[in-house]
């Protein structure tokens, strides 16, 4: 019978790969970047998000490119890969699918950081002040628990005092996903939070926190518990606010259908128009994926035969 560790060690190598799948997401937008040469209208300080074993972001297939996500991404892949060597040192705990997967993640941000900066342009200045702000908190940080956490403590205190602080960090970061779950509540609709990512996303928290169980690694645990919680919160307003099939036939009904009758100056046009000139240009007639009743179709007819040109039209295409 497989053991705890052994178990632990199934679930956290199984995070690993779903992370990295999701590491990739930003890949779309970089490669648009490259081919274009230029970020053109992307912002350089979107909202801030960007977890290192989950919910970096649900804004990453946005239209903007959001470096400040990637940026953040390269500090908070650092202070994960510290904890993770600190306390693979004091401790038995098989941390490796955890320091494998921040240190591939290290990479994958640093590249897309580096993307950013080949065609950033004008803005590079801006964006390198926000790389410099960045890289010295995580140097005051790793300063700190290299000189001065050691005097109070052997290295289980240092690796309990980064562990909380990359907890920390990871929890306020949380505010890109609450802002899209406000965002979406506000309008009523869902095209800001996509299911897929949501669903990836909850599956991600779920394997790294029972992970975190097997180990009994609470550094792990709280942050994965409470992305957990989130995940489930986005899939619950995806079902109360995604439309029905029904709807979305609905939707397109009205569309087709509600629609104000033709003025006299437009029936006074088409009734001018000359057919074979209106031959040249092919009109494309649009077609209803609304099942029609028989009565809707006479109604249909008789508008388009209230004028020559349509009922030309209708017999050229017809």
């Amino acid at each position: 019978m497989a053991t705890a560790e052994e178990f632990g060690a199934f679930f956290g190598y199984a995070g690993m790969v779903m992370t990295f799948v999701y590491f990739l997401s930003p890949l779309p937008t970089c490669i648009n970047v490259h081919k274009s040469k230029d970020v053109q209208e992307f912002s350089v300080f979107p909202p801030l998000s960007c977890e290192v074993f989950f919910l970096y972001s649900q804004l990453m297939f946005a239209r903007f490119f959001q470096v400040q996500q990637y940026a953040v991404g390269v500090v908070n892949c650092s202070l994960w890969v510290y904890w993770a060597i600190v306390t693979m040192q004091i401790s038995s705990d098989n941390l490796t699918p955890n320091l494998l997967i921040n240190g591939i993640g290290l990479f994958q941000f640093v590249a897309y950081v580096s993307i950013f900066m080949v065609y950033a342009k004008s803005r590079t200045r801006e964006f390198l002040r926000l790389i410099m702000a960045l890289l010295l908190f995580e140097v005051i940080l790793i300063l700190s628990f290299e000189g001065i956490v050691p005097r109070f403590g052997d290295g289980k205190l240092k690796s309990r005092v980064s562990g909380l602080v990359t907890d920390v960090l990871n929890i306020l970061l949380y505010g890109s996903p609450l802002i899209v779950m406000r965002k979406v509540i506000r309008t009523k609709s869902v095209k800001y939070m996509p299911l897929p990512m949501s669903v990836l996303t909850l599956v991600i928290c779920i394997l790294w926190s029972t992970q975190a169980i097997f180990i009994s690694n609470m550094t792990v645990l709280v942050p994965n518990a409470v992305g957990t919680l989130l995940g489930v919160a986005q899939l619950i307003l995806y079902a109360r606010r995604a439309p029905s099939l029904a709807q979305i036939a609905q939707d397109g009904h009205d569309a087709t259908f509600n629609q104000e009758p033709p003025s006299e100056q437009q029936h006074n046009y088409m009734r001018t128009a000359d057919p074979p000139a209106a031959a040249k240009t092919r009109t494309r007639v649009p077609r209803c994926s609304v099942p029609l009743s028989d009565a809707r179709v006479s109604a249909v007819l008789l508008h388009l035969r209230s004028s020559k040109s349509c009922h030309w039209a209708m017999d050229q295409t017809l």
